[in-house]
C-alpha cells in the first residue's frame, strides 16, 4: 500500500470533529478515573469498544465470473490480493477490514473444547485456504479468514465480506450469503456487462430485498463492451419484468412470504448502477505507486471506482454521526451524574447539610420501596422470557421448515443434474444449517437486549449491560456428518433390471426379420439399436429418482436434527441470559444504595473537619466544579458543531 493521501486517491479527508470528539472522551475518561467514578470510566471504556467496532458492513455478491473479485481488490487498490477466477470456499468467511499494516489471519476450527487455530498466511498462500482452487487439505476446518488493509475507506470504518457466487447449484452458498446480510449495512451486487442478469440471480436478490434495505449494483468489465449501457438497460428491464412475476405468483398462490417478497422487490428498481472497470482501476493504482498522482486520479475517476468511494464515504459519514451522537451523549449522561454531585458537595460546603442529606434520603426510600416490587418485576420477566422462548421456537420451525421445502424444490428443479446436486449436498447442508443457526440466534439476542431495555427503563437503569458470552453452535450440529447418513448405492439401479426385457424383446424382433430377410437382417437388428437407449433411459429414470429419493430422507433427517439442537440450546442460552439479566439488575440496584450510602458518609465526615479544613476541602470542590463545567461547555460545543455538519 502506498502513503498516499486521501486526496491523492481521490477520497475526501475525515472530518476533524471526529478525532477532536475522542481527545474529548479521553479527556473525560481520564478526569472520571480521578474522581474515582470507575463504573462512569467503565460505560465510556464501553462507548469507545463499541467505536473501534461499529464498522459500515459491506457484504459483496454475485455469480461466479462476474468480476466479484476483482471489485473487492480495485475498491482497496490491491491488485491480485483475494484470488481471481476462483469462487470463495464454500465454508469460509472472507471480510477484509483495516489494518495499521497488510495481514492475513487463517481461523480453524478445533474438536471439542479447545479453542480455534490462528496462524498467519502469505498472500501468496491465500488461494489455498480462501477459495476452491488450491490444496483442498489445507483448507479443510477452515472457516474464516480475515485480511487486515492500511487503506482509507477501510481505516474509517468499512469493512467487507466476500461471499461464495450464488447461483448455479449450490444452494448452501446462496443461503450463507444471505445470512451475512443479517449484520450488513448495505449489499454490493456484482452483475457482468457482458451477459444480462441471470434468473439464479434475481431470485437471490428477491431473497435479499427482504432482508436488507440498501442494495448497490456494480456492473463490472465495462472496458469489454462499449455498449455497456444497452446491458445496464437490460438489467433494469429484467429487475420489473421479475417484480412483475413476483407480484403475480402472490395474487395466485396467496402464500405470505411470496406476498412480502413481492412487495420490497419494486424498491430494487430504484437501486443505483455504477459501471467499473477494475482493469482500469489496477492501472490508476500503478500510476499512484509510480508517483503520477493527477494522471492516477483521473484514471480512477474513468474507471467508475471514484464513485463507489463517494457513495461508500457518505455511508461511512452517516454511521459516524450515529457514533459520534451515542459518545457525546454517553458523555453528557457522565457529565450529568458528576455535576450532580459536586452540586450536592459545593452545597454542603456551603452550610447547606440538611437539604442535601434529605435528597440522600428520599432516595434512599425510593430504593426501599423498589423492593416489594423486585417480586413481581421477576414474575412479569419470566413471563417475558416465555414469551421469547415460544416466538423463538416458532421461527426454528418455520427456519427448517423453509429449509427442507428450500432442498426439496431445488433437487426438483435439478432434472438431469440431480447426480451433481447429491454430490453438493454435505456442503450446502452444512452451510445451510449455519446460515440458519446465525438467523435464529441474531434474532434471540435482539429480543433478550429489547426485554432488558425494557427492564433498564422501568428501574431507571441507564448502565445496565448483558455480558452474553455468545451464541457458539453446539457440539452435535458441529459434528453433524451429513455425508455419514448418505447411502454410497443409492442411485446405482442396475442397467439390465431396465435392460434386459427389452433387449430379449428385440432379439425376438430380430429373429423374426433374419426368418424374412435373411440371417443378415438379425446382424443389424433395428430392435437392438431402439431397446439399448430406451432401456438406458429408464435405467437414467430409475436412477435420479432413487437419488432424488436419498435426498430428501437425508434432509429430512438432518432438519429433524437441526430442530431438536437449535430449540434446546437457544433454551438454555436464553436461561442464562435470563439469570444474568436479574444477576445485573440486582447488582445495579445494590450499587445504587451503596452510593447513596457513601455519598451521605462523605458529606458526614466533611461536617465533622475543623474550620481550616472545610475551607480547603471547599476550594478542591469549588475547582473540582470549575473543570466540570468547562467539560460540560466543551461537550455542548461538539453537539453544535455535529448538528452543523448534519445540516450542512
Amino acid at each position: 500500500m502506498t502513503d498516499a493521501t486521501p486526496e491523492e486517491q481521490g477520497r475526501p479527508q475525515v472530518d476533524p470533529i471526529v478525532p477532536d470528539v475522542l481527545k474529548y472522551a479521553n479527556q473525560l475518561h481520564g478526569f472520571v478515573n480521578e474522581s474515582g467514578a470507575g463504573k462512569l470510566a467503565k460505560l465510556i471504556e464501553d462507548e469507545a469498544g463499541k467505536w473501534k467496532n461499529a464498522c459500515v458492513r459491506i457484504v459483496v455478491a454475485g455469480e461466479i465470473k462476474r468480476g466479484k473479485t476483482s471489485f473487492i481488490n480495485a475498491l482497496v487498490g490491491h491488485p491480485g490480493l483475494l484470488p481471481v477466477d476462483a469462487d470463495v470456499a464454500t465454508s469460509v468467511y472472507l471480510s477484509v477490514n483495516y489494518g495499521d499494516r497488510q495481514s492475513i489471519e487463517v481461523i480453524r476450527a478445533s474438536s471439542g473444547d479447545a479453542p480455534n487455530e490462528r496462524f498467519a498466511i502469505e498472500p501468496e498462500n491465500l488461494v489455498h485456504y480462501a477459495s476452491m482452487l488450491g490444496d483442498p487439505d489445507r483448507r479443510k476446518g477452515v472457516t474464516a479468514v480475515e485480511v487486515k488493509l492500511p487503506d482509507p475507506l477501510l481505516e474509517r470504518g468499512l469493512a467487507m465480506v466476500d461471499t461464495p457466487g450464488v447461483g448455479g447449484l449450490t444452494l448452501g452458498h446462496k443461503d450463507i450469503a444471505l445470512a451475512s446480510l443479517k449484520l450488513a449495512d448495505a449489499l454490493v451486487f456484482t452483475v457482468s456487462c457482458q451477459e444480462p442478469i441471470l434468473r439464479t440471480e434475481l431470485e437471490f436478490l428477491s431473497e435479499a430485498s427482504a432482508r436488507i434495505d440498501t442494495v448497490l449494483f456494480v456492473l463490472t468489465k465495462i472496458d469489454a463492451n462499449a455498449g455497456w449501457e444497452a446491458m445496464r438497460d437490460e438489467d433494469r428491464q429484467k429487475l420489473q419484468a421479475f417484480g412483475a412475476q413476483l407480484e403475480q405468483a402472490a395474487g395466485e398462490s396467496g402464500d405470505e412470504e411470496t406476498k412480502e417478497l413481492a412487495r420490497r422487490f419494486p424498491r430494487l428498481y430504484g437501486s443505483p448502477f455504477f459501471p467499473v472497470s477494475s482493469r482500469v482501476a489496477d492501472r490508476a493504482q500503478a500510476r499512484l505507486a509510480a508517483g503520477r498522482d493527477d494522471a492516477a486520479v483521473e484514471m480512477r475517476r474513468r474507471s467508475g471506482f471514484a464513485d463507489i468511494d463517494q457513495v461508500l464515504s457518505r455511508t461511512i459519514e452517516a454511521r459516524e454521526d450515529v457514533r459520534l451522537s451515542n459518545i457525546l451523549n454517553l458523555c453528557g449522561l457522565v457529565v450529568a451524574r458528576l455535576e450532580q454531585q459536586e452540586r450536592d458537595r459545593l452545597r454542603v460546603s456551603q452550610g447547606d447539610f440538611e437539604a442535601v442529606e434529605q435528597k440522600l434520603k428520599d432516595q434512599q426510600k425510593r430504593l426501599e420501596e423498589l423492593a416489594p416490587r423486585q417480586a413481581k418485576w421477576r414474575q412479569r420477566f419470566a413471563i417475558s422470557v416465555q414469551r421469547i422462548q415460544t416466538e423463538v421456537q416458532r421461527l426454528v420451525a418455520r427456519e427448517t421448515t423453509r429449509m427442507e421445502k428450500h432442498y426439496r424444490d431445488h433437487v426438483t428443479a435439478a432434472g438431469k443434474e440431480v447426480d451433481k446436486v447429491m454430490e453438493q449436498l454435505p456442503d450446502d447442508l452444512e452451510l445451510s444449517v449455519a446460515a440458519a443457526w446465525s438467523n435464529v440466534s441474531v434474532t434471540l439476542i435482539e429480543k433478550v437486549e429489547a426485554a432488558l431495555g425494557d427492564l433498564a427503563e422501568e428501574f431507571s437503569l441507564d448502565d445496565v449491560s448483558l455480558e452474553f458470552s455468545g451464541l457458539a453452535t453446539t457440539d452435535a450440529l458441529a459434528e453433524l456428518d451429513v455425508r455419514d447418513r448418505t447411502d454410497p448405492d443409492a442411485g446405482k439401479a442396475r442397467f439390465l433390471d431396465d435392460g434386459l426385457p427389452l433387449l430379449t424383446s428385440a432379439s425376438s424382433f430380430g429373429s423374426m426379420l433374419a426368418s424374412t430377410f435373411g440371417t443378415s437382417a438379425g446382424l443389424f437388428s433395428p430392435g437392438l439399436l431402439v431397446a439399448a437407449p430406451v432401456a438406458y433411459f429408464k435405467y437414467k429414470q430409475r436412477q435420479r429418482a432413487q437419488i432424488k429419493t436419498e435426498y430428501l430422507r437425508v434432509v429430512r433427517e438432518v432438519m429433524g436434527t437441526v430442530r431438536q439442537e437449535f430449540t434446546s440450546e437457544l433454551s438454555l442460552k436464553l436461561i442464562e441470559a435470563r439469570e444474568l439479566i436479574e444477576e445485573s439488575v440486582d447488582q445495579a440496584l445494590a450499587e445504587r444504595r451503596t452510593q447513596i450510602e457513601s455519598q451521605r458518609n462523605e458529606l458526614s465526615a466533611f461536617l465533622k473537619e475543623d474550620a481550616p479544613r472545610q475551607k480547603q476541602l471547599a476550594a478542591e470542590i469549588k475547582a473540582r466544579a470549575g473543570r466540570i463545567e468547562q467539560i460540560r461547555q466543551r461537550g455542548d460545543d461538539l453537539r453544535r458543531r455535529l448538528e452543523a455538519i448534519r445540516s450542512a
